[in-house]
């Protein structure tokens, strides 16, 4: 099956559409249909995956994630649909291709896991089928939010621990004469090198 042109230019370019983009993050919503039998499965690797946190470690610890969530859509106010879909929804630094080729090489046996329930699932590797999959089942995000656009998901977490580790100086600082001052102040350079 081929991609449509402009999926396909954006599948070779790796970028998603500009109206999911604010600052350095980007928005992905696709939804692929189910299979049946594989409705009840999802169901429990969903409730699995939510209370084993180590089935999502590898998952989780993808810095660049700010957030990613997998639905089963099985009806709509006042109506059941025929199918179950799979809605996916995520935000990400960096351009739509990076995300998809991490995705692919990082964590293939979690995206498996869940994907391969879906009609056409090409699988994650190699990522060129899979990015050309989520083009096809790719929708333009019509709300988009992010608390600090200008911030990746590295580097607020990298400001939260300076901050703290900042606090934890002035308290220190307080009882310190100058030559322990000195000291200290070394010591927060040192420790907060990497988030400066």
């Amino acid at each position: 099956m081929s991609v449509a042109g402009s999926e396909q230019d954006r599948v070779a370019l790796g970028e998603a559409e500009d109206v999911n983009i604010l600052g350095r993050a980007s928005a992905l919503t696709s939804i692929n249909t189910i299979r049946p039998i594989g409705v009840p499965i999802l169901r429990a690797l969903f409730f699995v995956g939510t209370y084993v946190p180590p089935l999502t470690a590898k998952l989780r610890s993808l810095s660049f994630i700010h957030y990613a969530r997998w639905t089963i859509v099985d009806r709509l106010p006042g109506e059941r649909l025929k199918r179950a879909h799979l809605l996916f929804e995520s935000n990400f630094n960096g351009t739509w291709s990076q995300y998809i080729d991490a995705f692919s090489y990082v964590v293939p046996t979690e995206l498996g896991a869940i994907w391969r329930w879906c009609y056409g699932f090409p699988g994650p590797i190699p990522a060129g089928p899979f990015k050309a999959d989520i083009a096809r089942h790719e929708f333009p995000a019509a709300h988009y939010y992010a608390a600090y656009p200008e911030a990746s998901t590295t580097m607020v977490a990298g400001a939260l621990e300076l901050r703290e580790k900042l606090d934890h100086l002035r308290r220190r600082a307080r009882s310190a004469d100058a030559a322990e001052f000195e000291e200290l102040w070394r010591e927060f350079l040192v420790d907060t090198q990497p988030h400066l």
